[in-house]
């Protein structure tokens, strides 16, 4: 999953960072940074939930949210596919955990998940 923080003005960033550390998340405020990436290792109960999805099932799908509808946004997404938001609860879970670490960076500025 990746988060994409967006500007109200338009300004222009080029840095994309990735680390394997959530502590990459905290330096989408540098003035100079498009995008932040955690990239780590799947869980487990995460992988077999996923592991059935095609590409075709998950199309570039977005919404614009906040940590308050955050997991009603995730569930829309998957009922939009025609997915059961039951069957992926550990993603789901997970999902909302970065959420909560990762809204408080973002200062408010508005959230795209894809």
């Amino acid at each position: 999953m990746r988060m994409q923080a967006c500007l109200q003005e338009p300004h222009e960033r080029t840095a994309h960072l990735i680390s394997e550390s959530p502590a990459i998340l905290s330096r989408i405020n540098e003035p100079d940074v498009n995008i932040c990436i955690w990239q780590r290792l799947p869980i487990d109960q995460i992988d077999g939930e996923l592991v059935p999805l095609r590409p075709r099932d998950l199309p570039d799908v977005r919404c614009h949210c906040s940590l308050n509808n955050f997991d009603a946004a995730i569930t829309g997404l998957l009922a939009r596919q025609g997915l059961s938001a039951d069957v992926f609860k550990y993603w789901r879970e997970d999902l909302l955990n970065i959420a909560r670490a990762y809204f408080p960076l973002t200062k408010g500025l508005r959230v795209t998940v894809r």
